[in-house]
């Protein structure tokens, strides 16, 4: 918006200058253009930065510039007049009214650009105050400082509904303007066409701000303003993979109210879910889309089986009302990874743990939490703690008490560093190493619509998604590397043929990490391919001899996805080969112009390390490869003829 408000300004200023030369309007014109500049030269150039910048005191400076040039250009929107109208000036001038009615379109614009960012400013000043005090309670930090309730944020909705409205006369004005009846000597035409690609882009621009206006609706629900909001947390273990990210070792709820977190704690999910069955004198099964779970028992700790994370974190929050007897209403689950906590340590920097004297930071993260959690270390964790640190299960103390370490650290962050943090969690998000699903579905339609659900993709076009879920009881995944080679053939019919090579190779560095003895030392798994519903087998191998029912089941557990399980086994330093075949028909389309357009999205799975290799061929196009790490979905297009 700054930006375009300098261009805007810019041009308003040649309008004036080649076609009236009136002193009080050029003057106006170029005393409201430097508060622009001094603007400009308080926020970086790259959006990235713009969160950790925009300090208290450089909102203010900035509400302050704005507040002036909004002076000057009212007073030349004034003087100009209306546009396409009769103007004051012209009547001085004969001969000049395109250029008049520009000038007076440009200052009608900046003077609603700036009202505009006088809006988002007062909202600045006031979410810059709620930040200060954290996002968990902690009457210390927040005291004197302004809450969250329903009234600020009804202000703060009202100023942004107010901007996005300035913003959009603005624009309105901006395209009436004729950039033409400006001399190029004062309007550059390369600054002329950056003007004219901001128009352009404006549709685009205005998608977000509406989904931003959505947000705002039911953030009120999300973060506790209405009622205290509560959100089950699911910390994952990658190192024993499942198919959202990895086994559920540590759970806890939290409670939100007024976009506080009230503290809470990590506990061992085992203290859930052996009681609850145990106590009701049956082992629970999992659900029969699954047939192929080979233990006797399930509970929350393994409920994250289906790769499309609103199912896992659905069958997570009906276990866990079950098992804890509390009939929570959850607005929402968030499962996270060793990783992901990792991106924030490298921010905040690293956490002492009490009562074990260990530091722990973002390299050791995931090995310090197995050594203490697999019977490492000589701290006895069941003694010499105060009676408030005696939580979960001595195997898991150190984790809780690492958790509660950590959430103490991010008590009053700064503005710079929570939009650091911020940044973090968005790029976890996209990696899957951080999972959220939001059980208001316009909530939970707004994650999907930024690709941030996790969920199974289900078209248009082809697309493939490779599950692995470790059922060996161990830390096996933390030894196993895993690749991928597709060579897919488009004919000229819009038929796509895969030809895919899997190559798991497992080669054990520390049995200690394991959590196995040797002879339980396998590496177990069960794989799952998921294909368009009209994907047609031609030919698999590879498969292990492990359940002779289970070979190769084409039984989906996802509506609208074909699905190719089966097991493999693999002992230390085993490599196993797969093959699979296959052809989609009719998969690509045919474009205006009569060529066919292929589409490809191969899906990361959370938690899991793959890498892909993949060449795409086409009648009369170029080969389109990759070769790299899965570290998001990733989406492929070939136009041919």
């Amino acid at each position: 918006m700054i930006v375009l408000i300098a261009l805007l300004l810019t041009a308003a200023v040649g309008a004036i200058d080649a076609g009236v030369r009136a002193w009080r309007a050029h003057a106006e014109a170029a005393d409201g253009l430097q508060h622009i500049r001094n603007i400009e030269a308080l926020i970086p150039s790259s959006k990235a930065n713009i969160g950790s910048s925009l300090t208290p005191a450089t909102v203010t400076r900035i509400q302050s510039e704005l507040t002036a040039a909004e002076h000057d250009f009212a007073n030349l929107r004034s003087d100009l007049g209306a546009p396409q109208g009769t103007f004051w000036l012209a009547a001085h001038t004969p001969g000049v009214d395109t250029s008049f009615n520009s000038a007076a379109a440009l200052a009608a614009a900046a003077d609603e650009a700036c009202l505009a960012g006088l809006d988002l400013a007062r909202s600045g000043q006031t979410i810059l105050g709620i930040l200060k005090g954290g996002f968990f309670s902690d009457s210390k930090s927040s005291s004197g400082l302004p809450t969250l309730n329903m009234t600020t944020f009804t202000a703060l909705k009202i100023n942004f509904g107010d901007a996005v409205a300035h913003l959009t006369l603005a624009v309105e004005y901006a395209q009436t303007a004729d950039l033409s009846s400006i001399p190029s000597q004062l309007l550059k035409p390369s600054l002329a066409a950056q003007l004219q690609k901001l128009l352009k882009d404006w549709p685009k621009e205005q998608q977000q701000l509406a989904q931003a206006g959505q947000w705002l609706d039911v953030a009120p629900g999300l973060i506790g303003l209405t009622t205290p909001a509560h959100y089950l947390i699911e910390l994952m273990d990658r190192t024993e993979l499942r198919a959202a990210g990895g086994f559920i070792g540590n759970y806890g709820v939290v409670t939100v109210q007024n976009a506080k977190a009230k503290p809470f704690s990590l506990s061992d999910t085992y203290l859930l879910d052996v009681p609850w069955s145990q106590g009701a004198g049956k082992y629970s099964r999992a659900p029969s889309v699954y047939p192929w779970w080979p233990f006797g028992s399930f509970g929350l700790r393994d409920s994250n089986l289906s790769p499309d994370f609103p199912t896992s974190a659905q069958l997570g929050e009906q276990l866990y009302q079950e098992e804890s007897g509390q009939n929570i209403s959850f607005q929402g689950v968030v499962a996270v990874t060793p990783v992901a906590i990792g991106r924030v340590l490298d921010v905040i920097g690293p956490v002492k743990v009490p009562g074990f004297n260990v530091t722990v930071n973002a390299q050791n993260l995931q090995s310090t939490i197995h050594y203490y959690q697999l019977g490492g270390g000589s701290v006895d964790s069941s003694t010499n703690l105060p009676p408030s640190d005696q939580i979960s299960s001595p195997r898991k103390r150190f984790t809780a008490l690492l958790g509660k370490a950590f959430l103490a650290k991010l008590h009053g962050l700064g503005s710079k560093t929570l939009a650091l943090i911020a940044k973090e969690m968005l790029t976890s998000l996209h990696a899957k190493d951080l999972e959220i699903y939001l059980t208001d579905p316009n909530a939970e339609a707004l994650l999907a619509q930024d690709g941030l659900a996790a969920t199974m993709a289900q078209g248009p076009g082809d697309g493939v998604t490779i599950v692995d879920t470790n059922v060996g009881g161990n830390k096996a995944n933390l030894f196993t590397h895993i690749s991928y080679t597709d060579t897919v053939t488009l004919d000229d019919q819009g038929n796509a043929t895969h030809h895919l090579t899997l190559t798991y190779s497992y080669v054990i560095t520390d049995f200690s990490q394991l959590y196995a003895a040797p002879q339980h030392s396998r590496f177990l798994d069960y794989i799952r391919i998921y294909t368009p519903p009209n994907a047609q087998l031609a030919s698999s191998d590879g498969l292990t001899n492990f359940r002779n029912d289970d070979q190769l089941s084409g039984a989906s557990d996802l509506s609208g996805r074909t699905m190719w399980g089966g097991f493999i086994a693999l002992n230390d330093h085993d490599v196993r080969v797969l093959h699979f075949t296959w052809t989609v028909s009719h998969i690509a389309t045919k474009d205006a112009s009569g060529k066919w357009v292929y589409t490809l999205t191969y899906q990361k799975q959370a938690g899991a390390d793959q890498r892909l290799t993949l060449t795409i061929t086409a009648p009369g196009a170029a080969a389109v490869s990759y070769n790299a790490g899965l570290d998001t979905d990733k989406v492929f297009r070939v136009v041919y003829s």
